[in-house]
């Protein structure tokens, strides 16, 4: 992965409260971040990938649009963010459902 921003001399709580302000929802998954954040298009998830290399804190930046490879981002942070990848969104829902399907056969 290409890193964007480099966090020398900072804590993984210090580069996470720094992208993470002014977020109005904000959902940690330990190796990525989604975030929901007012802007001038309105409501937009942001998915951060965080990760260390060689003792320093590093971050990418991931909108929506650019359609993440992740689809672990909480429903509800789909519903309350205008969509901007409708085909990604489908993913996700298909994610989650797969997950609760798999859920429930494991319980019996």
């Amino acid at each position: 992965m290409e890193w964007v921003k480099h966090h020398p001399g900072k804590t993984r709580s210090q580069v996470i409260s720094e992208l993470t302000h002014e977020a109005l929802l904000v959902n940690d998954q330990d190796d990525h971040i989604w975030i929901v954040k007012m802007n001038n298009r309105g409501t937009s998830l942001i998915c951060f990938a965080v990760g260390k290399v060689d003792g320093i804190w590093h971050h990418k930046m991931i909108a929506e649009d650019i359609g993440p490879d992740i689809y672990d981002c909480p429903l509800e942070m789909l519903d309350m963010t205008v969509p901007r990848n409708e085909e990604w969104r489908q993913r996700v829902r298909r994610h989650h459902a797969e997950a609760q399907k798999k859920a429930q056969e494991s319980q019996g």
